[in-house]
């Protein structure tokens, strides 16, 4: 296995919800200022000399959303109604007698015309989180629109830059992406989704067997796996996070909705081998961890229960001297954080401590190789040690 496949390996992960839970996305602020900006330029082509260097001063004095939305009026009142009117005109009006601030309407027309949350526009800091809501049917938005679209999403987050990704995933089912791994059980939970969540008139009278799930789905479903075990993110879970498909399997039973009586132990017996492999796997990383304490002085404390597990980093045992301080970080952690992402290992490192949560359906060998990576860039808090 090269580094590259171990990307995201000891990642957390959090939500593009199964259908009816919908996928969510924040908007990209940058790129819709540069839409605004670029269109704004092609509206002002065929101005004169002196209003295209009023345009050009005004473009390079734009430097906030709140510029954006006081001065860049040319913008705004060329949509009315979503119609474009004479730049000139609009020009000169706003120069000579209006020079105000943009109407709200002005603003839901310009939201609306390029695809910008206002929250995003408006929002003075990062702590402030828009999401996009589009709900999946048989006609509109399909069951594969919804397929299709997640994978696109996660294409897009790879392409950005390290530090400006992450995922975070929360929905009461298990993240979808793992049961994109097995393809009986995959199949079970398309089917159950387009049938008794979405309603579908086509599966209403069938009964559940796995090839009744076009294998394009299944394909799709697959690749959506590979691409999201290779992106940092953060998964939160819950008591009833098992219960969820437990309780689909057994409603569909009492139905009758499985044609083959054998199918739904195969799918629970796919769905246990999830479960008991990170009860193997959390046994293997909980004695690798113990491991790595007894050799690396700079290890303070390691904690795992099954697969979720950290590692507490220490400039002294006799005094435990954390490695970063509270709330901030330090050139030994920074250094470490870059040796992980060089060398295809991806996980969230914080103060003086960095997670090992690795997927549910890891095995021991990728679980050694991950692992072996820690071991070598512990070497680099080794040297912070006092004593």
């Amino acid at each position: 296995m090269n580094g590259s496949t171990l990307a995201g390996r000891f990642c957390g992960v959090a939500t593009i919800s199964a259908p009816r839970l919908t996928t969510i996305w924040p908007s990209v602020r940058r790129n819709s200022h540069r839409t605004v900006y670029r269109y704004s330029w092609s509206l002002s082509a065929d101005l004169s000399t002196s209003c295209r260097a009023s345009i050009e001063s005004k473009r390079a004095n734009t430097r906030s959303s709140n510029e954006l939305l006081s001065g860049s009026s040319l913008v705004v009142s060329s949509f009315i109604e979503g119609s474009i009117i004479d730049p000139i005109q609009v020009t000169i009006k706003r120069k000579i007698k209006i020079r105000g601030a943009v109407r709200t309407s002005e603003v839901k027309i310009l939201c609306n015309r390029f695809g910008v949350s206002l929250d995003a526009l408006l929002s003075p800091t990062s702590e402030m989180i828009s999401f996009r809501h589009q709900a999946v049917d048989h006609v509109l938005y399909t069951f594969e629109h919804w397929l299709k679209a997640i994978l696109e999403k996660l294409e897009m987050i790879s392409a950005f830059p390290e530090k400006e990704k992450e995922i975070v995933y929360y929905a009461k089912d298990m993240p979808v992406f793992y049961y994109f791994t097995m393809p009986e059980l995959s199949a079970f939970k398309m089917f159950f989704w387009m049938k008794t969540a979405l309603n579908y008139p086509e599966y209403q009278k069938e009964k559940f067997r796995p090839e009744i799930i076009p294998k394009e789905y299944i394909a799709i479903g697959k690749r959506i796996w590979s691409k999201y075990s290779q992106l940092f993110s953060t998964e939160l879970w819950s008591d009833e996070t098992l219960n969820v498909t437990l309780k689909q399997v057994e409603y569909y039973l009492e139905c009758g909705y499985f044609l083959d009586p054998k199918d739904p132990e195969l799918i629970l017996d796919q769905f246990a081998e999830l479960v008991e492999n990170a009860r193997k796997m959390g046994a293997i990383l909980k004695d690798l961890g113990a491991q790595l304490q007894a050799k690396h002085p700079s290890v303070g404390a390691v904690r795992s229960i099954g697969l979720f597990g950290i590692v507490e980093l220490i400039r002294s045992r006799k005094t435990r001297q954390p490695m970063a301080p509270f709330n901030g970080t330090s050139e030994e952690m920074a250094a470490l954080g870059r040796f992980f992402r060089e060398n295809g290992l991806y996980t969230l490192v914080r103060w003086n401590t960095f997670y090992t949560n690795p997927p549910l359906c890891i095995n021991e060998q990728q679980l050694r190789e991950a692992m072996a990576i820690i071991d070598k860039g512990l070497e680099i808090a080794d040297k912070a040690v006092v004593d």
